[in-house]
């Protein structure tokens, strides 16, 4: 029994969950030159600052994004960024925006929002096996346990009506970083289909 793809298969089974409605990878400008252990605390950074920003003080209680991050190396084994796929606490398309442009304005070494990739699902079975592709080739995942987050009650939404949350939201990112952050978005997800239409073709 090859237990790196029955492993693989769990998670592809638990990814295919109809709740996680966003796929990403957050990649930094070069991940050849971040290291493991500067990478996570950017990593942690990142959610919790998602978390906070949807969520307000109930962060503090066991409530965020519920996610499931690997981390990956690249072909060549150092070029380190953080597969994920997560729930949507507000309306999808918005928040993979919000997501990138947190992400790519967060540190100095993070990528720009074209590089980042976060989009919603459209095919939930090849989004869970390429994000968790790296479980066949590792024993363990320090930084995807520490970064990967399942509260007490699963697929927890924000109150989108609650203007403390839009105030959380405009007080991280500007108005110009939310525009390029869709505009990349859009041509993602075009890309996407693009690649989509390609494979129905052969």
């Amino acid at each position: 029994m090859n237990w790196n793809k029955r492993t693989h298969g769990g998670w592809i089974a638990e990814l295919e969950k109809p709740h996680y409605k966003i796929v990403g990878v957050l990649k930094f400008d070069n991940g050849r030159f971040v290291h493991a252990n500067q990478a996570l605390p950017i990593f942690k950074t990142f959610w919790h600052r998602m978390d906070v920003m949807l969520f307000g003080h109930a962060a503090r209680k066991g409530m965020g994004i519920q996610r499931w991050c690997f981390t990956e190396f690249g072909a060549c084994g150092q070029n380190i960024h953080l597969h994920f796929m997560c729930t949507a606490p507000i309306a999808t398309k918005p928040l993979c925006a919000i997501l990138n442009a947190v992400w790519s304005d967060i540190h100095v070494r993070t990528a720009g929002t074209k590089y980042n990739w976060i989009t919603p699902v459209s095919d939930a079975s090849n989004a869970a096996a390429y994000t968790s592709k790296s479980v066949q080739q590792q024993q363990t995942d320090t930084i995807a346990e520490l970064t990967s987050f399942q509260p007490l009650t699963p697929n927890l939404q924000a109150d989108i009506h609650n203007t403390k949350l839009v105030t959380r939201i405009c007080n991280k990112i500007s108005s110009s970083q939310l525009n390029g952050a869709l505009q990349a978005l859009d041509w993602q997800i075009e890309q996407l289909q693009q690649r989509a239409r390609a494979r129905q073709q052969r």
